[in-house]
């Protein structure tokens, strides 16, 4: 057995969690967006958005190693219109997944957590506002 053999082993567990995580999260984003469009008759989506490369560029380390995501929680209507709501932070490996929502930074280190902290802000009658500023209007 070589010096490395014990961290190879570690390093191929630790990335099927990574991906468990990572999954899982797409998963949690994936259900609640299709909860508010069904609440909406398919006129809004909840989503996870880049910043954008310049903003991306600037928010940057000048190392540029670290490997985190960022970006953004939007309401997005089906003609494109998109409200910000939040950013949110991610792991390489998942967790944890920090939001910003209201000038209050969450943590959410596993899957409770993360479905927590969004059951919060689609609670809040400022999302449902937001929502409503999408919905289409009769003319």
């Amino acid at each position: 057995m070589s010096r490395f053999s014990l961290s190879i082993e570690n390093g191929i567990k630790n990335a099927e969690a990574a991906r468990k995580n990572l999954d899982e999260i797409n998963s949690i984003f994936d259900e609640l967006s299709q909860e508010i469009k069904l609440k909406t008759g398919g006129e809004v989506s909840f989503e996870r958005a880049s910043l954008g490369f310049l903003v991306e560029f600037a928010n940057s380390s000048p190392d540029r190693s670290s490997k985190k995501k960022r970006g953004r929680l939007v309401l997005r209507s089906k003609k494109g219109n998109e409200t910000n709501l939040a950013k949110w932070e991610q792991a390489a490996d998942g967790y944890p997944f920090v939001i910003e929502f209201d000038g209050k930074r969450n943590d959410c280190w596993d899957e409770e957590g993360l479905i927590g902290v969004l059951g919060d802000i689609i609670s809040t009658g400022y999302f449902w506002l937001e929502v409503n500023k999408l919905l289409p209007t009769e003319e």
